[in-house]
């Protein structure tokens, strides 16, 4: 889950890194879409505050995220209640 982690681009660059060229790579986590409800976009930035109570991100762009994970993305799944979770199915596409 990336936004439990304290440095989520070190961890992009390390699943990379091991991640064979044009491997699968898979991410389990909850973004912020902008297909998100407005309701939904409100409470998560309310809770940005006590985010590092929380200890993960609740309001967590994904456009903001790929920016510079710079995922080759071949799908993305809502699951669970309410689809707040997503599984995120990229391709480890070699540096060039």
């Amino acid at each position: 889950m990336v936004s439990v982690t304290q440095n989520p681009n070190l961890l992009i660059k390390e699943m990379k890194r091991v991640c064979k060229p044009n491997g699968d790579i898979y991410l389990v986590n909850h973004f912020s879409f902008e297909t998100d409800s407005k309701f939904m976009k409100i409470l998560e930035k309310g809770l940005m505050p006590v985010s590092k109570y929380l200890g993960w991100r609740p309001y967590f762009p994904f456009s903001e995220f790929n920016a510079y994970a710079k995922l080759n993305v071949q799908s993305i799944s809502k699951v669970n209640i309410f689809d707040y979770w997503g599984i995120i199915h990229a391709i480890n596409t070699p540096a060039g």
